[in-house]
Parts: C-alpha cells; structure tokens; sequence
C-alpha cells in the first residue's frame, strides 16, 4: 500500500467515527450540549469533565489492549472501539480548547 491509498483509507475511517459520532451523541447529549453529559457525570462525583471524558476512554482503551493481548474482543468489532477511541481522542481536545477559551474568559 502507497501513502496516498493509506490516507484514503484513513480518510475513510474518520468519516465513518464522525458518522458513529453524530448517532451516538444524540443518545449521550439530547439537548444538543456538546459535553452536557460529561459536565453532569463531573458534578455527581465532584471531578472534572476531563477526568470524566478519561474515564471513558479508559474502557475503549483496555478493550484495544485486550484485542493486542488476545486478538479478539468479545463485545463489539475492534474498528469500532478504534473508532470510538479516535472519538473520544478528538472530543478530548475539543475540550480542552473549550476549556482553555473558558479560562480566557473569565480571567
């Protein structure tokens, strides 16, 4: 495979996280609140929503280490936990802009 075939296909992947994305949020953010889950999990255990969003990707993350140790998964196919992990990767860094501008805000 060439570079420009692999970023096809990379290109590929990351419309199918964005398409798993979008239907998966309107389950985890019904008022249409980017991160209003990860704000509400924060407050109930007086953490942040970073730690929260961690959290969450701690399980896609041990299911990957599973499949490198095992070569399988029991639950869901492995390109879909890589997905949701890619997710939650890009959803961290939103966050911490978001954050970050926040911060600015307030001063």
């Amino acid at each position: 495979m060439d570079i420009t075939e692999r970023n096809a296909k990379l290109s590929g992947f990351f419309k199918e996280c964005v398409k798993l994305l979008e239907s998966k949020g309107k389950d985890y953010n019904p008022t249409g609140v980017a991160f209003d889950d990860l704000q509400e999990a924060a407050k109930d255990i007086g953490r942040g929503p970073v730690q929260v969003l961690w959290v969450y990707m701690g399980k896609h993350i041990a299911a990957v280490r599973s499949f490198v140790k095992n070569g399988a998964v029991a639950s869901e196919p492995i390109e879909k936990r890589l997905m949701d992990l890619a997710n939650y990767c890009g959803m961290m860094c939103v966050l911490l802009e978001s954050l970050k501008h926040e911060k600015k805000e307030k001063g």
